[in-house]
């Protein structure tokens, strides 16, 4: 995984390190003996207050929520709807919600051009087991870090070949590109 630039989402709350003006977090939940793995990445802007709980941090805060989903071959859910899967953090989008991309070796990532809205407040959950939560604070390169980190973690952590994790990377970050923070 590249780290460059990138900062523990708890270790940077507890050092006073979370940027109020505006900022990109990566979540990434990997199912315990399952290859399905789910991302979040959130921008947000203008945080005016964090509240940390147990379970993880508040941000009082408006923001854009983008979701992929790297769904292995043979899925056994892989019919049902998202949001309605036995996991530990369900993607709360449909299938008519999402853009299927099927790679050779018959896994499935399903991703969304259009970001979910949040408005007021968030949350990130605290990682648990192999689960992370990065944040990447704006800098004039950010865009690049961030398609960088997500190619090696979809490569490395995922199994995906190199040439799908970099167009999934380039995708992914284009279309997060597109978006101001200012509009969240």
């Amino acid at each position: 995984m590249v780290k460059e630039k990138a900062i523990d989402m708890f270790q940077a709350y507890t050092e006073n390190k979370i940027p109020e003006d505006r900022g990109i977090i990566v979540q990434g939940f990997f199912e315990q003996d399952l290859p399905y793995f789910s991302f979040e990445l959130t921008l947000y802007t203008g945080a005016k207050a964090l509240y940390l709980g147990d379970e993880g941090i508040t941000f009082q805060a408006n923001a854009l929520r983008f979701f992929v989903i790297v769904e292995p071959p043979g899925y056994s859910q892989k019919e049902c709807a998202p949001p309605a899967r036995t996991l530990k953090k369900p993607v709360p989008l449909h299938f008519n919600e999402l853009t299927r991309h099927e790679l050779p070796n018959g896994a499935l990532i399903y991703d969304h051009p259009d970001p979910v809205r949040v408005y007021g407040l968030f949350f990130i959950d605290k990682p648990t087991g192999s689960d992370f939560v990065f944040i990447f604070p704006y800098s004039p390169d950010v865009f690049v870090v961030l398609s960088r980190f997500l190619e090696g973690t979809w490569r490395e952590e995922c199994g995906i070949p190199e040439k799908e994790a970099s167009a999934m990377a380039g995708r992914t970050v284009s279309e997060i590109k597109k978006l101001s923070v200012c509009q969240a």
